[in-house]
């Protein structure tokens, strides 16, 4: 999470000329007052003027919950366990850690909806941005995809890698579907097996057994 997710926000915050500018202001006028409004480092970002704070979490059901969130976002959902065994887990438990951010974010997007319906069209959502590989077809990201195409709320999008990524092609993957084509679609065709964990990886012992009845 802090090396996919939270290093990048940093490096926005610091790097980017608005916060840059934005963060030379604050010290003026911290020191001014005498007041320290805001905290930047890479660990956490504290802006205490408007009691916002920015961090990254471990996947804790516990922890997570109680807090008042803008923003979330949950690195490799996909791969979160999202069955019954993962029931009991704290930390790798795909529906409890989605619902207690979820959660968090109900007191922004409350009144984000008043605000728009009130015709404010510039106004924070209170946004839950999810991104993964999927592991199987029944893992929690492809669970939100295929929400997606009910829940007008949920913007979802599910592509393959050489789509995505404006400089690669599928031949720059023959390699890896030669070796194993089902983790292959899985890992860069955001097509997921029926099974994280299936009996059979490859069609060919299957096929090697059955036999062609002469017509």
């Amino acid at each position: 999470a802090k090396d996919t997710l939270w290093d990048t926000l940093y490096n926005f915050l610091i790097e980017a000329p608005w916060f840059q500018e934005y963060h030379k202001w604050l010290g003026e006028e911290g020191a001014r007052t005498g007041k320290e409004l805001f905290k930047l480092n890479d660990t956490f970002v504290s802006y205490k003027h408007r009691l916002i704070d920015y961090y990254p979490a471990g996947p804790d059901k516990r922890v997570l919950r109680g807090r008042t969130r803008i923003a979330a976002s949950i690195d490799e959902l996909g791969w979160f366990p999202n069955d019954v065994s993962s029931l009991k887990n704290v930390k790798m438990n795909a529906q409890e850690v989605y619902k207690a951010l979820a959660n968090s974010l109900v007191t922004v997007r409350s009144a984000a909806r008043r605000h728009l319906a009130r015709g404010v069209d510039n106004t924070l959502q209170g946004l839950f941005i999810n991104v993964s590989s999927p592991s199987h077809a029944r893992d929690m990201i492809i669970e939100k995809v295929r929400q997606s195409a009910i829940d007008r709320r949920i913007y979802g999008i599910c592509i393959p890698t050489w789509e995505l990524n404006p400089t690669g092609t599928k031949d720059d993957l023959s390699q890896e579907f030669l070796e194993d084509p089902v983790k292959a679609l899985r890992d860069f065709g955001a097509q997921p097996p029926m099974s994280s964990n299936p009996f059979f990886t490859k069609d060919e012992p299957v096929e090697n057994c059955m036999v062609l009845k002469p017509q």
